[in-house]
């Protein structure tokens, strides 16, 4: 009988099956895509994390494949002028945006510098100081980013270059589609 039993189950081991309490799958399984990533944030594993990197984050993008794009569907050349004015404004507005996060830090940085003063924190005080010249000097190396910008120099203008360069590239490769499907 006890062969029988392990065989079918006893009614003691259904007695106890019923007091199990059953447990949700979605509150331990976690069935989201792990390659998923959201779309509003930026990860930059070169940087040294300041707002200064956003800068040449912005400087190093490739956009030649979106000028390619772009070539694809309106090759014309007032569309690219507009478009790299485009990206000349987006840097800009970068420029602006990291030129103000710099003048917020400096001036967390002044009022911990003084409170740290008055509390006799003298070690503090000059971490907070250090902090402060590295923010200064950050301050001066994204004047000269912006001025080089504004310049045109090529240090600063890759990503306009690239974008020229896939737009180029687009355009030929229509030229050269037509003709192609000219000569048959």
């Amino acid at each position: 009988m006890s062969f029988l039993n392990r065989l079918f189950g006893s009614k003691e081991n259904s007695a106890n099956d019923e007091n199990l309490i059953e447990i949700e799958q979605d509150k331990f399984v976690d069935n989201s895509d792990p390659n998923e990533k959201p779309a509003n944030i930026v990860t930059i594993t070169y940087s040294t994390s300041f707002p200064i990197d956003a800068i040449y984050a912005f400087v190093k993008k490739d956009m030649e494949n979106d000028g390619y794009n772009d070539a694809l569907c309106c090759p014309d050349n007032s569309y690219k002028e507009r478009k790299m004015k485009i990206i000349r404004n987006e840097l800009k507005n970068i420029f602006d945006q990291v030129n103000l996060r710099y003048i917020d830090l400096l001036k967390r940085l002044d009022a911990q510098i003084a409170s740290s003063t008055e509390q006799g924190l003298s070690g503090r005080s000059k971490q907070f100081a250090i902090q402060k010249e590295l923010m200064q000097e950050h301050i001066e190396k994204l004047k000269q980013l912006e001025e080089d910008f504004n310049n045109n120099k090529e240090t600063m203008t890759g990503m306009l270059e690239s974008y020229e360069m896939g737009f180029s590239r687009g355009v030929s490769f229509q030229i050269n589609d037509i003709t192609a499907w000219n000569k048959n």
